[in-house]
């Protein structure tokens, strides 16, 4: 087996273009190693020291930091306090790094304040964790988690529910990126384990669509119903005449109503693509919203200026799956809210109405004020059509 050489770590970190790979410090540095990788950012490397120390007869690596942050003379340092802790017959590794279940919680307190507020961010990692991933590894020491521990987490999912498996599979590196970070660990496991699951061939999943027909039924029938929390009714059906989506509708505020210019204006914070969307208001939409103001302020819910359009009988957002519950109790289980908008897209395409003002219609067209305001008149038609063909 050929020798490795010693290297002048000096001389590597003064190089603007080292080679990637590990490279070891030679006799002398008591074990320590820097290892070299490209990161996400074209032209930015990652360096990481770490140093091998044999304990009960077995090699092991203990991760010491990042370089700039951790400089070569406190490598040698930390590198030195293992190799004396083991000749003094100590285990270094009895000073415990956190458990993945740990530094999960840190990782998610770190990302939670570029998330949404009122996104459900927080608790789609929490539970998709809980679900899938403390139960293999989350009470594990981070550094002792490999790229095998990951491939048993995501590979009984892999195939029979790609979607969650990807997104746990970033969730999981966003861990990992964390404790390397940290220098819990020397570096990231998961892209080795992602490599070892293989590709999925990409299965689209679309939401379930009332045919066109099918919704001016649902809506006859669901406004009939007497019996059902009349100001979710009304949602559901201000949903359809606007092709938007339930958490938008769920979360209006009066503030966002202009009735003079029959315009709804939805803000960045609530839009899906986080930029502000305008809605035309049929004549239709507007006598939803006038019923709605009358109820909301009898059940002394809204003022109809101020709070929420579509409030919850306790004055809270509606639960997403308010709405969802209506279609599945007036007789169409197989159809979802979100559906609407493929069935008022399926509407738009028989009427021959334009595939990008139907785009716009539907917050997809392109992220340009000139494309939507050009658009614009052409939406509010759109949208009248629409609604008399609903026979609203």
């Amino acid at each position: 087996m050929k020798k490795r050489e010693p290297i002048n770590l000096e001389s590597i970190l003064a190089q603007t273009a080292p080679k990637l790979g590990r490279h070891y410090y030679g006799p002398g540095g008591y074990g320590l190693n820097l290892y070299i990788k490209e990161t996400k950012t074209p032209g930015v490397l990652s360096k990481t020291w770490s140093v091998r120390i044999k304990i009960n007869g077995k090699y092991t690596s203990r991760g010491l930091g990042s370089y700039p942050k951790v400089k070569l003379s406190e490598a040698r340092r930390r590198a030195l306090a293992y190799h004396q802790a083991v000749e003094e017959g100590r285990d270094p590794r009895t000073d415990k790094h956190p458990t993945f279940r740990q530094v999960t919680a840190d990782t998610i307190q770190f990302r939670s304040p570029d998330w949404r507020e009122g996104s459900r961010s927080r608790q789609d990692w929490e539970s998709s964790f809980e679900n899938h991933v403390y139960s293999h590894i989350g009470d594990m020491e981070i550094d002792t988690i490999d790229h095998r521990h990951i491939y048993a987490v995501l590979e009984p999912i892999w195939r029979t529910q790609h979607p969650t498996a990807r997104k746990l599979r970033y969730r999981i590196s966003a861990v990992m990126d964390r404790a390397e970070g940290k220098a819990y660990i020397e570096s990231n496991p998961t892209p080795r384990a992602i490599k070892l699951l293989g590709k999925v061939r990409h299965r689209p999943q679309h939401h379930n669509a009332l045919s066109t027909s099918q919704v001016k039924e649902a809506i006859k029938i669901i406004e009939a119903t007497n019996d059902t929390y009349r100001i979710a009714v009304n949602a559901l059906i201000f949903l359809t005449l606007t092709a938007a989506r339930s958490g938008e509708v769920r979360k209006a505020t009066w503030d966002q109503i202009d009735r003079l210019e029959k315009e709804w204006t939805i803000p960045a914070h609530n839009t899906k693509s986080d930029k502000q969307h305008r809605v035309p208001l049929s004549g239709a939409a507007l006598r939803i919203l006038k019923e709605t103001e009358r109820l909301t302020r009898a059940l002394g819910l809204s003022d109809g200026i101020t709070g929420l359009v579509f409030p919850s009988p306790t004055g809270k957002i509606m639960g997403s799956s308010s709405l969802l519950k209506l279609l599945h109790e007036n007789g169409f289980h197989d159809a979802t809210v979100h559906g609407i908008r493929s069935t008022f897209t399926d509407w738009a395409a028989k009427e021959d109405v334009k595939r990008r003002v139907a785009k716009a219609a539907l917050a997809h067209g392109k992220d340009d004020p000139y494309y939507r305001t050009r658009h614009y008149q052409e939406r509010i038609d759109v949208m009248c059509d629409w609604a008399e063909y609903l026979g609203i």
